[in-house]
């Protein structure tokens, strides 16, 4: 390669106008579309300082790409991101050049997430990827570029072999590809033949990759881009996909409704949309039940299209009417979509070793209640909540708490905890009340223990290794905003 090198060199002496004729001609002759994805393509590194989803601080890596070069807007996954946490970010373009990066946006519910840097910092020879307006199709091929096992801007290759499926309980449609899939994958573009991007890879299998269609994004950005936040909403369902023929066997439709479905929707290869759970706390728990199959939404056909159901849930301003087949017969129901409960992510406390947020609509999903209240989660080592007395911190590092009451007075909300916390400071030792929805296994026979009964501790509280802090999110400037909480000496709540 030296010699070639070289070679070349003394060539440029000798004729310089000719080689420069010739390095043209060949530069036109390049139509690698790699050279296009590569520009648009970047790479995340990721510091946590404050994490309630994990019991130290950590850093990882992820992939990102650029979706709006004029706004410094890159696309990436939620939990590249950070799921609570307080992170730092550092993107580097293809031409190696590094730069910050601030949240901008995180969605409450699907795998995706948007940064922002200067625009003037995004190099001139990268540029934003086109995003495609078809949505993807079975057996289409396609190609990723990432940061896969921490080989920047690696590329792989695929084909989709299912393009209806809900991975999660938050109504997300995927669509999966055969082909590898590695840690620094997450966050990465999908490419179709175009090299257009069809979607977001949000995780995998190492043999197929999962991936969220990139029309949920563009959504997101038709509001981003105009400084709101894109609405969110729920009817308060989990859908699943479920095979028709099964349904039909089962007799909860007819042939004749089978066979109707599969003609108006071919792609669908016989999946249809089904109530998997309802969620205690919405209203629409009281107008469904589990095994529903939902077949219409204000006199529209809903098929396969959960994309499509959940932009018109989102944007609903008045009750949405819905006929679906219960037991092998017609209903119409209507509910009203309610906002989800987003916010938790913008203020977080650091307190005891901990992190502390309030209740949030991803956790409705989980425990099955919209109460409300403080949670605490992501418990370090050496946070006085751990000790031989307290099943706190056992098992799983990323389990969450409710708080009940702190030195025997109920707390209710994030601004409580705040306004608490000086006078507790005081103290060497206080009572903590807290619920553990999940449980611990006791004993040889493993029972657990799960209920929803406060149970009791005594914190054993060193003032001189903790500096209670809350952290701010904000929405205008795109930071995090930290404060010291004021010392009890200083501040006369008790």
């Amino acid at each position: 390669m030296t010699i070639l090198i070289l070679a070349t060199e003394l060539a440029q002496i000798a004729e310089p106008k000719v080689l420069k004729k010739t390095t043209k001609s060949k530069s036109k002759q390049r139509s690698n579309p790699l050279d296009l994805s590569r520009k648009g393509v970047v790479m995340i590194n990721v510091k946590s300082y404050v994490n309630a989803t994990d019991s130290d601080s950590k850093r990882w890596k992820g992939t990102g790409f650029i979706v709006d070069k004029s706004r410094g807007l890159i696309a990436t996954n939620h939990h590249v991101a950070g799921n609570f946490s307080v992170c730092s970010y550092e993107l580097k373009f293809s031409n190696g050049l590094k730069v910050t990066a601030r949240r901008r946006y995180v969605d409450p519910f699907l795998d995706f997430a948007i940064l922002e840097v200067d625009p003037k910092n995004i190099p001139e020879d990268c540029d934003e990827l086109k995003l495609s307006e078809q949505p993807p199709q079975i057996n289409d091929e396609i190609t990723t570029m990432g940061n896969s096992a921490g080989d920047e801007f690696s590329t792989k290759t695929g084909t989709i072999f299912n393009i209806f499926d809900c991975v999660t309980p938050f109504n997300d449609q995927s669509f999966h590809y055969s082909g590898i899939t590695v840690g620094g994958a997450s966050g990465s573009p999908v490419f179709n033949k175009k090299g257009e991007v069809v979607g977001i890879i949000y995780g995998g299998k190492f043999v197929s990759g999962t991936v969220l269609p990139i029309r949920y994004v563009k959504d997101a950005l038709t509001y981003i881009k105009d400084n709101q936040n894109p609405p969110r909403k729920s009817i308060g369902l989990s859908l699943q996909y479920i095979p028709i023929d099964e349904l039909l066997a089962a007799g909860f439709l007819t042939e004749g409704f089978a066979k109707k479905y599969r003609k108006e929707f071919p792609d669908a290869k016989g999946k249809i949309i089904t109530v998997q759970n309802v969620i205690s706390g919405f209203k629409g728990a009281k107008v469904f039940e589990p095994g529903d199959i939902l077949v219409e939404v204000n006199n529209q056909p809903i098929g396969p299209h959960m994309i499509d159901l959940g932009r018109v849930i989102d944007t609903a301003s008045e009750p949405l009417k819905f006929k679906i087949l219960r037991d092998d017969k017609e209903i119409e129901v209507t509910v009203v979509a309610e906002d989800l409960m987003q916010d938790s992510e913008n203020k977080m406390i650091s307190f005891m070793g901990t992190v502390w947020f309030e209740h949030h609509d991803q956790l409705t999903v989980s425990i099955g209640n919209r109460d409300g209240g403080v949670y605490f989660a992501g418990i370090s080592k050496t946070s006085p909540l751990r000790s031989d007395d307290s099943n706190i911190g056992k098992g799983w590092d990323d389990k969450m708490y409710k708080l009940v009451e702190i030195d025997g007075k109920p707390v209710e909300s994030l601004k409580e905890l705040e306004e608490r916390i000086p006078s507790i400071e005081k103290k060497s030792m206080f009572t903590l009340r807290y619920i553990d929805y999940i449980g611990q296994n006791n004993g040889l026979t493993a029972f657990k223990q799960v209920d929803r009964n406060p149970r009791e501790i005594l914190v054993r509280y060193e003032k001189a290794f903790d500096t209670p802090k809350t952290y701010t999110w904000d929405a205008t400037s795109h930071n995090w905003k930290d404060q010291t909480i004021a010392a009890a000496e200083n501040n006369s709540s008790d």
